[in-house]
């Protein structure tokens, strides 16, 4: 809910910069996320911003952890690896700002060691999501299937969200698809 000056209203204010970094991210790139661009995204002060977050990587690490979390919410419908990759296009196709936000990161964690472990966090986080998925549908599985599927599913994402337009959103339902059939075959699920 938002103050009659268009401003969070109290206790919201965390949370709106989480999403403002998202978006200006996503728009923009990590490049352009500042204090200043942050506190102006989600329409408060600077000093506003440093009272929730004492430095930029704060607010990427929580902002990644928002992105773990909305994953997690929309894989509550897996019941079979079908739905599971249901599931990734589902949230790559209702929620692009977070895909794109991911990517960003992860593309510039090459040069900040600081956002490195940020990522590598996060992503042993999505590899240990997609381990409980398999736990959960008694598929016997190992590090190398629980590899290639968060690598598969990072690339097929990864091209949607650089070539974002229609023909790649097909591509997308192709290679998802394609995927459900080479896991579908792997030793340790047939």
């Amino acid at each position: 809910m938002r103050s009659k000056s268009g401003k969070p209203e109290y206790g919201e204010g965390r949370q709106a910069l989480i999403e403002a970094a998202i978006r200006l991210v996503a728009r923009e790139g990590l490049v352009k996320l500042t204090y200043r661009s942050l506190a102006a995204e989600a329409n408060m002060t600077a000093g506003a911003l440093q009272h929730h977050f004492s430095a930029i990587d704060q607010v990427l690490d929580e902002a990644l952890e928002y992105c773990l979390e909305q994953s997690t919410r929309y894989s509550r419908a897996i019941h079979s690896l079908s739905d599971f990759i249901d599931v990734v296009v589902s949230f790559t196709r209702a929620e692009p700002a977070l895909q794109i936000f991911q990517v960003e990161l992860f593309a510039a964690a090459r040069l900040r060691p600081s956002l490195a472990i940020l990522v590598e966090r996060h992503q042993e986080s999505y590899r240990e999501l997609v381990r409980d998925m398999l736990t959960d549908l008694n598929i016997a599985h190992d590090d190398s299937l629980v590899e290639f599927i968060t690598a598969a599913i990072d690339g097929i994402v990864f091209q949607v969200v650089m070539q974002n337009d229609e023909r790649q959103r097909q591509r997308m339902d192709l290679q998802f698809d394609t995927l459900k059939r080479v896991i579908a075959g792997y030793p340790a699920i047939a």
